[in-house]
């Protein structure tokens, strides 16, 4: 009788433990794992030359990850576009039972930050000096909360100008650098008018500076007529015969 009794306690518990045990056919680490490789995958199409290693991702309210639904069987992360990436987001986890069937809603937030090297002046640069590799340094730092415009490669100041005087230890910021000007103010050039079939040439004074490409204007020495050219370099101007 005593082992009759002790059997149906013993299936009463199993049971009870069977039916209160989660339907889970996931691991919490499989929602941490997908929401972290996302979000990677979003800084990294944004900021392509930064490592895995560099980009941390915290979850502030871990502990909803604790709170799943009982009869949760399956979940989905809704990815909507992400404005910005960087900084605070929050992001909604939805499950379902077995059917199918919402259960609840979960708000995960999470704290988003990268690391990406960065170009500093080396010392004070001033307006007008052209750009050597002495001039600037590189630091890897926090991408949060740094002006879109920062340049953060050598290339792009190399052989250029400063536009304004740059103080020591600064990030350098893309309006504070300029292409030489191929042509300078007063310079003399050839100045070529020309179609199909007639060309021009004449000798001609700049009035502006400009790089190639550049729409300049031009005072014919001959015929002391003012006129607007293309750059094509630095001792080069070319105007449309139909001009």
């Amino acid at each position: 009788m005593l082992k009759k009794k002790i059997f149906f306690v013993s299936l009463v518990v199993l049971t009870f433990l069977l039916i209160c045990q989660p339907l889970y056919s996931f691991e919490v680490a499989d929602i941490t794992t997908e929401l972290k490789n996302h979000i990677t995958k979003q800084v990294q199409i944004e900021y392509p030359d930064i490592v895995t290693s560099d980009i941390k991702i915290n979850i502030l309210n871990a502990q909803q990850l604790q709170k799943i639904p009982t009869a949760a069987a399956s979940y989905k992360i809704n990815f909507s576009p992400i404005k910005k990436i960087i900084g605070q987001l929050v992001l909604g986890i939805y499950f379902y039972d077995i059917n199918h069937t919402y259960l609840e809603k979960k708000s995960i937030i999470l704290e988003i930050d990268a690391y990406a090297n960065y170009l500093l002046s080396s010392r004070i640069i001033y307006a007008q000096e052209v750009f050597t590799a002495k001039d600037i340094k590189q630091k890897k730092l926090s991408i949060k909360n740094k002006p879109l415009n920062c340049l953060r490669f050598s290339k792009e100041v190399l052989g250029k100008q400063a536009l304004a005087t740059i103080g020591q230890n600064n990030l350098i910021l893309k309006w504070m650098v300029k292409d030489i000007p191929l042509v300078k103010k007063g310079d003399s050039v050839q100045v070529k008018m020309k179609n199909k079939n007639i060309e021009l040439t004449f000798l001609g004074k700049a009035l502006s500076e400009g790089r190639k490409g550049d729409i300049i204007k031009i005072k014919s020495l001959d015929y002391k007529k003012i006129l607007k050219g293309e750059i094509i370099d630095s001792k080069n101007v070319q105007i449309p015969l139909n001009y």
